[in-house]
């Protein structure tokens, strides 16, 4: 049960709060995820940090207005399926409720994570888990390329090597929020940067992570988990030597448990494209998955990618179920990455746009009665 392992929220929101009070704090104490509630404690929403940032959303608004669905864990659900949600959606926090909706607490994955360390497989080490091949950027590459590998191949971190060797590592999370930050007038005219521009324009080394925690390839995968807690991290970079060779996050942890307790998620795949970029098809759809699990309960999700033209073109279908609506969406690029994120995007726009125009009917109904 997950009683033993909650904890008490560091920042609550109310209906009342704006940005303004809220942000400030979670930047400061590195809280990722706050629970929003009512007057009578029910929770009814979630601020999510780069969610938020990555919609630049103005430090004037009502939390009301930018939270999230109020997706939550409940207390007396069981392990495996509290790491499964984990895994979905791929919250560094988790607002835990009771039977009648009201918080009791949050759950962080470095406490479950702990929590599942001597239920992993036995003898696994990081290369059986870690994520490959390794994206690396170098120091003089510029910021905007940092980001748009990020983006396009949907992952949150990129070592960054200089001869070989790893001398930091940028994040997206750190990014977004140096854009988000440096896109404020008092910033600006503080002189640090005159704006967005200049800050992608500017070379990976000037807004690079110099401490890096590394592993080697061959060590336990609960040594990893042990580092990760220890050094309040999300992720490892994987070495063989002194050469990068993957990353591990904790998701790729929880994918462990996962696979040693068969538990199995609602995904089906058809894919008809080479080994090698089969890991970055993953990502995107792990990444596109992690945003829409935020805003619907997924059923269902099958994607099937196939070869046309003797492999000069991927055609995609995705087919998505929450517990409203049965979601399709199709796309064709040469590029099977591209044309994966094509549909999911198309995929998550439609839920968007459900969402909106069933939150409008709601109001009209409230205005008419």
């Amino acid at each position: 049960m997950l009683s033993d392992l909650v904890q008490e929220p560091p920042i609550v929101a109310t209906s009342k709060d704006r940005l303004s009070s809220i942000m400030p704090k979670m930047r400061g104490l590195r809280v990722h995820t706050v629970p929003v509630v009512n007057e009578s404690n029910k929770l009814i929403g979630v601020i999510d940090y780069r969610d938020l940032l990555r919609r630049k959303a103005p430090l004037g608004s009502r939390v009301t207005s930018v939270m999230l669905p109020p997706h939550s864990l409940n207390v007396n659900m069981g392990i495996d399926d509290a790491v499964k949600r984990f895994y979905e959606v791929r919250l560094r926090e988790y607002p835990v409720i009771d039977g009648s909706g009201k918080l009791v607490g949050i759950l962080t994955r470095s406490r479950l994570l702990m929590a599942i360390k001597d239920q992993l497989p036995v003898n696994a080490k990081v290369s059986d888990y870690m994520t490959k091949p390794a994206l690396t950027i170098t120091p003089s590459d510029d910021v905007a390329k940092a980001r748009w590998i990020m983006l396009k191949h949907g992952v949150s971190r990129l070592p960054v090597v200089d001869g070989g060797r790893v001398v930091g590592i940028v994040t997206l999370t750190d990014l977004i929020e140096k854009i988000y930050y440096v896109s404020m007038p008092r910033r600006a005219r503080r002189g640090d940067v005159s704006g967005e521009e200049e800050l992608l324009a500017a070379p990976v080394s000037s807004v690079m992570t110099t401490q890096v925690y590394s592993i080697s390839l061959n060590q336990p995968l609960a040594r990893a988990v042990d580092m990760m807690v220890e050094r309040g991290v999300t992720g490892l970079i994987v070495l063989d030597g002194e050469g990068v060779v993957g990353v591990l996050s904790g998701s790729d942890v929880l994918k462990a448990y996962m696979d040693s307790r068969r538990i199995t998620l609602p995904i089906q795949a058809r894919i008809e494209i080479n080994d090698d970029a089969k890991p970055l098809i993953e990502k995107v759809i792990n990444n596109h998955l992690e945003k829409i699990s935020k805003l619907v309960n997924v059923i269902d999700f099958k994607v099937d990618i196939r070869a046309k033209d003797s492999g000069r073109r991927y055609e995609v279908t995705v087919r998505l179920k929450d517990d409203r609506e049965l979601h399709t969406a199709t796309a064709e690029d040469r590029d099977p990455v591209s044309a994966i994120r094509e549909a999911m995007d198309k995929v998550l726009q439609g839920i968007i746009k459900d969402i909106s125009r069933r939150r409008d009917t709601k109001r009209r109904g409230k205005a008419q009665a």
